[in-house]
C-alpha cells in the first residue's frame, strides 16, 4: 500500500489587544470641520458616559448602549448647554471597518435621545464618521475607534514572515506522516529452477548482483542426457537469493530468486483516526530515514489490519 502526504498551509495573523469600554471610552483622534489636527488627549465624557463631540455651542454625546439590548448607538444633543429635541436634528453615522466595509446607521427619536437603527456588531473596531444637520448647518466629526488592533511595521513583518491576504475560498491540504517499509512488487519477482535435474557444473552470479534478461546464471549437466545446458535469467533485476553451488544436484528446487527493483511498493501504516483521510489516488512522497532523495507516487491499495 502507498500512503500520502497532504499539506496544511496556515496563514497567521498577529493581534494585539487594546482596552474597549464602548465608544465613549475609546482613545483615538477626533476631527471636525475647521478644527485642524486631531486632539491627542482623552476625549471628554458626558453625563451618560459617552464621548462628547463639540463644534462651537453645538455638541453630541455618543455612546454604544448594550444593557439588555444588542449593541446600538445612542446620542444626546445639546446646544449652548441646553438639551435639543431629538427630532430637531438629522443624524447619520458611517462606520468604516477593515477592508473598507462601511456600515451606514440612521437614527430615530426615542425619549430624549436619538437611537441608532442598526446593531453595532463585533468587533467594535472602525473609523467613525458623523454628520449632524441642525438649523440648516452641517456639523462633521471623524475619529478612530479601534479595538483589538495593532500596527506591525513592514520591517518587523518581513523579519517574522507575517503576511495577510484577502479571505476567500481555497483548498486546505493536510499532511499525514506514516512509517513503513519498501517491499518488492510481487509481479516483478521470478524464481528460477533447473529445467532438467542434474549436477550443477558452475554458477556465474552472486546475491546482490544485477543481471540482464538472458544472462547465464549457472550451467547444469542433465542426469538423463549427460549434456550440459545453461540456466538463464528470465528478467532484468537483482539476484536476491542463490541456493546453487557447483557439484550439487538441482533436485527440482529453487536455485535463484531475481527481483526487478525498477518499481517497488511502500507498505505504510496509518493510525485508525487518519484512515478515513487516506484514499486511493492521493499523492504520496516517500523519503528514507537518512533524508535521501524523495520519490513521488500515489495511494494504490488500502488494507485494514486489526491488531490485538
Amino acid at each position: 500500500m502507498k500512503t500520502f502526504q497532504k499539506k496544511i498551509w496556515l496563514v497567521a495573523l498577529v493581534f494585539g489587544l487594546m482596552g474597549c469600554d464602548g465608544v465613549g471610552q475609546h482613545s483615538g483622534k477626533q476631527t471636525s470641520a475647521g478644527h485642524g489636527e486631531a486632539a491627542k488627549a482623552e476625549p471628554a465624557k458626558g453625563q451618560h458616559g459617552g464621548r462628547i463631540l463639540r463644534e462651537g455651542d453645538f455638541a453630541l454625546e455618543l455612546t454604544i448602549f448594550e444593557t439588555g439590548v444588542p449593541p446600538e448607538f445612542r446620542v444626546w444633543v445639546t446646544n449652548a448647554g441646553a438639551p435639543v429635541p431629538p427630532d430637531d436634528v438629522k443624524l447619520q453615522i458611517i462606520l468604516t471597518r477593515l477592508g473598507d466595509v462601511k456600515d451606514e446607521i440612521g437614527f430615530v427619536q426615542q425619549d430624549d435621545f436619538l437611537r441608532g437603527d442598526t446593531v453595532i456588531y463585533e468587533p467594535h473596531s472602525f473609523v467613525v464618521s458623523i454628520e449632524a444637520l441642525y438649523r440648516n448647518k452641517t456639523h462633521r466629526w471623524q475619529y478612530d475607534n479601534f479595538e483589538g488592533r495593532t500596527r506591525i511595521g513592514a520591517n518587523v513583518a518581513d523579519a517574522f514572515g507575517v503576511g495577510t491576504e484577502i479571505a476567500g475560498p481555497g483548498v486546505i491540504e493536510e499532511t499525514i506522516t506514516a512509517y513503513g517499509r519498501i517491499v518488492p512488487d510481487s509481479e516483478r519477482i521470478r524464481t528460477v529452477s533447473a529445467r532438467f535435474d542434474g549436477v550443477i557444473d558452475s554458477v556465474s552470479v552472486s546475491v546482490g548482483e544485477a543481471v540482464r534478461q538472458g544472462q547465464t546464471l549457472a550451467a547444469v549437466e542433465s542426469n538423463e542426457s549427460l549434456r550440459s545446458y545453461k540456466i538463464q535469467a528470465p528478467i532484468d533485476g537483482i539476484v536476491t537469493e542463490r541456493a546453487a553451488n557447483p557439484g550439487e544436484q538441482t533436485n527440482g528446487r529453487r536455485l535463484f530468486t531475481i527481483m526487478d527493483t525498477s518499481s517497488v511498493w511502500a507498505e505504510l501504516a496509518v493510525f485508525p483516526s487518519d484512515r478515513g483521510r487516506v484514499l486511493p489516488g492521493v499523492p504520496v512522497t516517500i523519503q528514507g530515514p537518512g533524508g535521501d532523495a524523495k520519490h513521488e507516487g500515489v495511494v494504490s491499495l488500502l488494507n485494514a489490519v486489526a491488531e490485538s
